[in-house]
């Protein structure tokens, strides 16, 4: 509830964003898009943000689930770009979502538990009920390894490029790299791809491009 799906489609050399969410009645609607993330949410490099808002009228007279859609046109973003959309209401962020431009392929991430180190939601792939087959897959290009490196760190918003050393985003120990090697592993079984703790590469002297060249270089 109040996770917006998200979907791109080329539109020139731009895109348009589609976010289709469910409710719990009628009186939710889709009300105002505003650019940029809310307060207390920043968000790290290459990463666009939208505030979603929604409209909430009278009391219910029927609890059933509906789905309400938000377009947005005129996306300028390139490959390696996210986009992360935030569910506001009032002014409290009730779901997240967010896709990758990889390649010319929009491959679509979900909200996980945010850690108390970080206000920032983190983010993963999005979950299977069955996992992927090799042929429905994505490709596994260095920016969708990129992105989940960075989205599995503590703190995410303070991405600043590849050569950030993992220190800078929260991995400070030996603990930490575990916590960030584990995470990377889940999410790449979610997309249909599978790889062992041993052959990620984090830590804190690693720098980004280090930890997604090895996650490319290594899933199968």
């Amino acid at each position: 509830m109040f996770t917006p799906h998200l979907r791109l489609l080329p539109q020139g050399n731009k895109y348009i964003l589609f976010a289709a969410m469910e409710v719990p009645n009628e009186t939710f609607s889709a009300g105002k898009v505003e650019l940029g993330a809310p307060d207390l949410t920043p968000v790290g490099a290459g990463v666009v943000a939208y505030q979603l808002h929604l409209a909430h009228s009278a009391e219910a007279t029927t609890q059933i689930t509906r789905t309400i859609e938000y377009r947005i046109p005129d996306l300028k973003i390139k490959t390696g770009d996210t986009v992360t959309a935030f569910v506001v209401l009032d002014g409290r962020v009730l779901g997240t979502g967010s896709i990758l431009l990889s390649g010319k392929q929009g491959v679509s991430l979900a909200p996980r538990r945010s850690s108390s180190s970080s206000l920032m939601p983190v983010f993963r792939a999005t979950t299977f009920s069955v996992a992927p087959s090799a042929a429905e897959r994505p490709p596994l290009t260095s920016e969708l390894c990129q992105a989940i490196t960075v989205r599995n760190t503590p703190k995410p918003s303070e991405f600043t490029g590849p050569s950030q050393t993992l220190d800078k985003l929260g991995v400070i120990d030996d603990t930490q790299a575990k916590s960030h090697k584990s995470a990377i592993q889940q999410d790449l079984n979610q997309i249909g791809w599978h790889i062992q703790q041993a052959d990620i590469q984090s830590g804190p002297a690693k720098t980004v491009r280090d930890c997604s060249d090895s996650m490319e270089n290594n899933a199968s």
